[in-house]
């Protein structure tokens, strides 16, 4: 028991003394609008409504803005993107970190209403990889997170992209409504990192929630 303890002590210090190369980071303060800082709203040919939009102080989930979709919209279906600007990665590998919160558990795990996704495209390619959806319990368990989530806690998730190591990537958020006609199925996002790190070994990470 003592070696062990000794072992993880030393992996979590070789794991948060390595220097990252953060390549990308948005925390949505001060900004005036989401298309600020290379950032793209992308919104499909269904509906004709752009629901991304900046969080008011009191509403968002970390400091004083963040990005926030969804609301009630008397939308068809749709899918609605919140796209990165260009990234170049090294040789290393990479984590995608992002906080978020979902309006109703219910309407998204259970009666699949809505989804929030998280994609990568390598620049000059047409398809995206989906990386993260908050109604896939895999994904949500790989990103650190217990499953099922609960309405309007604050999670946060890592995801390992380090298959795109070498390569310009954009990353796209995404809301995504399933059904027409009105609908109050809200998300939130944060505080997103895009870094090198070293994985850890045999880790079990375990994701802290808040709730505001």
């Amino acid at each position: 028991m003592k070696k062990t303890t000794v072992f993880l002590l030393i992996s979590a210090f070789a794991f948060v003394s390595a220097k990252a190369d953060v390549l990308l980071s948005q925390d949505f303060e001060g900004l005036t609008g989401l298309s600020d800082n290379g950032w793209t709203v992308v919104v499909d040919d269904r509906a004709e409504a752009d629901c991304w939009k900046l969080t008011s102080k009191s509403s968002a989930i970390s400091g004083e803005a963040s990005a926030t979709a969804g609301g009630f919209h008397n939308l068809p279906a749709t899918e609605q993107c919140l796209v990165s600007p260009d990234v170049t990665l090294g040789e290393d590998d990479y984590k995608l970190q992002f906080l978020w919160g979902g309006a109703s558990a219910a309407y998204a795990i259970e009666r699949q209403e809505y989804d929030f996704q998280v994609r990568v495209q390598v620049v000059g390619e047409d398809s995206w990889t989906r990386v993260f959806s908050f109604t896939n319990q895999a994904d949500v368990e790989a990103s650190g997170v217990k499953w099922p989530w609960v309405n309007w806690n604050t999670y946060q998730s890592t995801v390992d992209v380090s298959a795109f190591a070498g390569k310009t990537i954009r990353v796209a958020f995404v809301w995504l409504k399933f059904n027409d006609g009105y609908s109050g199925n809200t998300v939130k996002f944060d505080d997103i990192t895009l870094e090198s790190y070293v994985k850890p070994t045999g880790a079990i990470i375990e994701s802290a929630t808040s709730s505001y």
